[in-house]
């Protein structure tokens, strides 16, 4: 009875020695790119904006969320109107940090739709607010999951290209190398990050071809592949927006270092094109897997 005792005792201790040495999940950062440009229809920008408030139920201590407005010169017209939250790791008392939280994250949404409202944006740079959410990754350093989600109908115009009409986005064949030179160019450091591209009903999407929305969606997994990151397209943007979190969630430690190991190529296409890309978690696409998907 002794030695049996004893043995338990151990037992007790090494288990609460492996508890207290185990290591917390880290600090997520997650940034979202919404595109307030005019050509967005209002019921799926209005869904936009309430997908990222429900983001604010998903967050812990630690995290913390950057919202980046798509507009037509993210250089200029961005300043000023990105939103920053984070939560520190210190509880405080009945969650007051966390409702602060969603009700900040809150208000700040329902002041940047009024601006939007006001004055929307004749153009869209979404390069340019790709740009900006690697350097918000970076300034946050070392030791967060980043995840970024892209809410846009995904159509670049700006000085530099106009998807709509761009003659390199007329197949997927001919996207692939400006996708290529695009991100040679940018330079940006993408290393590991899920990417979120969800699709919003817009204005200029409904007369495009199916081949140049091929194109244009070839274009953008080409163009952060090639940046390291691991991009996922869902036609059901904001729909589907929680359940990619949630997996990212499940997915364990992501960290947004970019000397971390390159992503592993897994493309999987469905009829009606509601998952594309270099998945950022393969529960993602398991949860959407049918028989008539067609994985690469």
């Amino acid at each position: 009875m002794t030695r049996l005792c004893a043995f338990c005792l151990i037992l007790m201790l090494l288990l609460a020695t492996a508890a207290c040495e185990r290591k917390t999940s880290p600090s997520r950062q997650i940034i979202a790119l919404p595109d307030v440009s005019a050509s967005i229809e209002p019921e799926a920008q209005e869904s936009a904006f309430q997908a990222i408030e429900n983001i604010a139920s998903t967050l812990r201590r630690g995290d913390s969320v950057v919202v980046i407005p798509i507009t037509g010169d993210a250089g200029n017209q961005s300043q000023g109107r990105i939103l920053r939250i984070d939560l520190f790791k210190r509880r405080e008392a009945y969650d007051q940090d966390l409702r602060s939280a969603a009700s900040n994250l809150r208000r700040s949404l329902e002041e940047i739709k009024a601006a939007t409202m006001r004055n929307p944006g004749a153009h869209t740079d979404i390069l340019g607010a790709l740009r900006l959410a690697a350097e918000e990754m970076q300034l946050a350093g070392e030791g967060r999951k980043t995840t970024i989600l892209v809410l846009s109908d995904l159509i670049q115009d700006d000085s530099q290209f106009d998807f709509k009409s761009d003659p390199a986005l007329k197949n997927e064949a001919t996207a692939t190398p400006l996708a290529s030179a695009s991100a040679k160019r940018a330079g940006l450091s993408l290393r590991g990050v899920p990417i979120y591209l969800g699709l919003l009903r817009s204005k200029d999407l409904r007369h495009l071809s199916p081949r140049r929305r091929l194109a244009i969606e070839a274009f953008w997994l080409g163009f952060l592949q090639e940046s390291g990151a691991k991009p996922v397209v869902a036609e059901e943007g904001p729909g589907l927006l929680s359940t990619f979190l949630a997996s990212e969630l499940r997915a364990g430690p992501l960290t947004s270092n970019p000397r971390s190991q390159p992503p592993t190529r897994e493309i999987t296409m469905s009829s009606d094109r509601c998952i594309a890309g270099l998945t950022a978690s393969s529960e993602f696409v398991e949860v959407y897997r049918r028989p008539h998907l067609r994985q690469h």
